[in-house]
């Protein structure tokens, strides 16, 4: 499996805690910035796999309407970011881990848009900022591997669709 690390985050953030707690393993990793709306679908556009599986891991910001870096400017509606990852290039699964976004079970509406290429999406049931959770699902490379790995006060807090 592919795994690559986008990561569509403030500077501002880039220097919290958080990040700078798993900054080393984002730099030892395949991990592509995007400063803007247009660098992001880009980066998508630009991708493809006709060797294996792929692991989209999305750092950014999100809510009802999207993923952003915090601003309207930098919005990318859940119906776009459906609509760039079913145009990367694949003969294999896509699987989008968006455990790092806040609100990402808002693109389960999208459902009947995911398209060919998305089989997966790992997702959050509420308001959770967990880019640590994020890159541990990665690792693992698979939902229910993380999963089974939760403290009970976890399991409510991700699941997959």
């Amino acid at each position: 499996m592919e795994k690559i690390i986008i990561d569509y985050l403030r500077e501002e953030d880039r220097e919290g805690l958080a990040y700078k707690a798993v900054r080393k393993e984002l730099e030892d990793s395949n991990t592509k910035e995007a400063d803007n709306r247009l660098g992001l679908l880009m980066i998508l556009q630009e991708l493809k796999t006709n060797d294996d599986d792929l692991l989209l891991t999305f750092l950014s910001h999100g809510f009802s309407g999207g993923i952003t870096k915090g601003d309207n400017e930098t919005l990318i509606t859940w119906m776009d970011l459906c609509t760039a990852v079913n145009s990367i290039k694949t003969t294999y699964s896509v699987t989008l881990n968006l455990l790092a976004i806040c609100n990402s079970f808002h693109i389960e509406q999208y459902r009947s848009i995911f398209g060919k290429n998305i089989k997966k999406i790992w997702i959050t049931n509420s308001c959770v900022i967990s880019i640590n959770k994020s890159l541990l699902a990665m690792k693992h490379g698979d939902f229910k591997t993380f999963y089974s790995n939760l403290a009970e006060e976890e399991i409510d807090l991700y699941r997959e669709i």
